[in-house]
C-alpha cells in the first residue's frame, strides 16, 4: 500500500520536474529584452546626435557665400587708397597710412573670407620686408659717414626687402584673396565627410558612422 502511495506521489512530481526547463527559459527571457531595450536606447541616442550634426551642417551650408571678386577688390582698395593718400600727405600721418596700406591692405580680402591665420602670415611677410629695407637704408646712412663697405650690403637689403614686400602684396591681392573666398565657400558646401555616433539594435554595440558627400 505504501509503495502505491509513493508511486502516485512520484507521478505528481514528474510533471513538475518537466516544467523546470520552461521556467528557466521564462526567467532568462527578460535579459534578452533588456539587451534589446539598451540597444534601442543607444540607437535613439545616436539618431538624436546625428540629427544635431545634420542641423549644424545645414546652418553651415546656409551661411552666406563669399565673392571671389569682392575679396580681390577689397584687398586692392585697402592697399591702393591708403598708399595713394599717404603719398600725397607729406607728414607722419601720411607715412603711417602708407605703412597700413602696404602691410595690412593686401590681407583685407583674406580677412573678408575669415581666414585670419593666412591674413596674419601675409602681414608678417610684408612687415619683415619693410624692416629689411629699413635696415638697408641704415647701411646707406653708415656709408654716408665714410664706411664704403656698407654700400653693397645696403643695396642688397633694400632690394630684397622691397621685392619681398611687393611680391607678397601682389600675391595676396590677386591670388590669395580669391582663393581664400573659394576655400570658405568649399567649407560651407555639400561636399565633405561627416562622422556621427552609431548603435546596433541587433548586437547592442555602439560605434561611429561615416557619411561621405561628393
Amino acid at each position: 500500500m505504501e509503495s502505491v502511495i509513493l508511486y502516485k506521489k512520484a507521478g505528481y512530481l514528474f510533471p513538475l520536474f518537466l516544467s523546470i526547463p520552461f521556467l528557466l527559459m521564462l526567467c532568462t527571457r527578460p535579459s534578452f529584452s533588456q539587451s534589446s531595450g539598451s540597444g534601442n536606447v543607444l540607437q535613439k541616442a545616436a539618431d538624436n546626435r546625428y540629427e544635431i550634426l545634420d542641423q549644424q551642417n545645414a546652418v553651415l551650408r546656409a551661411r552666406e557665400k563669399k565673392s571671389e571678386t569682392a575679396a580681390m577688390v577689397y584687398s586692392l582698395l585697402a592697399t591702393s587708397l591708403p598708399v595713394g593718400i599717404g603719398a600725397a600727405v607729406e607728414s607722419d600721418a601720411g607715412i603711417m597710412m602708407m605703412a597700413f596700406g602696404v602691410s595690412i591692405g593686401p590681407s583685407a580680402g583674406i580677412l573678408y573670407s575669415e581666414d585670419i591665420d593666412r591674413a596674419a602670415a601675409g602681414m608678417g611677410v610684408r612687415t619683415s620686408g619693410v624692416g629689411m629695407a629699413a635696415i638697408g637704408g641704415l647701411f646707406h646712412v653708415i656709408d654716408s659717414l665714410g664706411d664704403n663697405d656698407g654700400l653693397s650690403v645696403g643695396n642688397v637689403l633694400i632690394a630684397g626687402g622691397l621685392s619681398m614686400t611687393a611680391i607678397s602684396m601682389l600675391y595676396d591681392i590677386f591670388i590669395e584673396s580669391p582663393k581664400a573666398a573659394r576655400r570658405y565657400n568649399e567649407g560651407s558646401g555639400e561636399e565633405g565627410i561627416e562622422v556621427a555616433p552609431w548603435a546596433s539594435t541587433a548586437y547592442g554595440a555602439a560605434g561611429l558612422k561615416v557619411k561621405w558627400r561628393f
